[in-house]
């Protein structure tokens, strides 16, 4: 008869082989607990980007008041994106072929325009910068910070110039307000 000291060694292997096959288990299931948790993070912060991705997306869409006109060279509208029938609340037919210059309200800002013009044809390769007012329809003025340059290599009847222009009209009414504000201050001072 064997007794269980002459399996000793067998026994010790089997409790040996529980005992790994155990570390192992503990192993893996804590492997995939962060493997589980590292991809609901990884998940967390996917739908945490498309969140912002689609805020951005939105403010961009909302808040960008870019115009764009194409002009010849005596300075007619030849091409405008919609932001700019937008902005100026003008129809497509009336926009077309109008000048730039019609539309400014500073007779100073039309020979600006005109000199930006002129400085452009003799050095193409330069980019002019124009702070520019247009005067509405509704009477409303429209601010424009503008970037004007020249195309090259002109396709007959196509734009030789580009003005790019962001709407800061909001941006000049605050300044408007604050500095109407201060000279108000300035008389209560005064006063005593």
């Amino acid at each position: 008869m064997h007794s269980w000291t002459d399996h000793r060694g067998t026994l010790l292997a089997v409790v040996l082989l529980l005992l790994s096959l155990l570390v192992l288990y503990i192993v893996f299931r804590q492997k995939n607990a962060r493997q589980s948790l590292m991809n609901d993070k990884l998940l967390q912060l996917n739908q945490s980007l498309m969140r912002q991705k689609t805020q951005m997306s939105t403010v961009l869409n909302n808040t960008v008041h870019v115009l764009l006109f194409g002009l010849d060279l005596q300075g007619r509208i030849v091409h405008f994106n919609d932001n700019a029938l937008k902005l100026l609340h003008i129809p497509a037919q009336s926009l077309q072929g109008q000048l730039l210059m019609d539309l400014l309200a500073d007779p100073g800002q039309k020979q600006t325009l005109q000199s930006a013009m002129q400085q452009l044809l003799e050095q193409p390769k330069d980019a002019m910068v124009l702070s520019l007012k247009i005067q509405l329809a509704n009477g409303k003025e429209l601010y424009l910070d503008s970037d004007l340059f020249r195309l090259p290599d002109v396709p007959e009847n196509g734009s030789d110039f580009v003005l790019l222009g962001t709407d800061v009209s909001r941006r000049y009414w605050i300044e408007n307000r604050l500095q109407r504000s201060f000279k108000r201050l300035d008389q209560l001072i005064e006063r005593s």
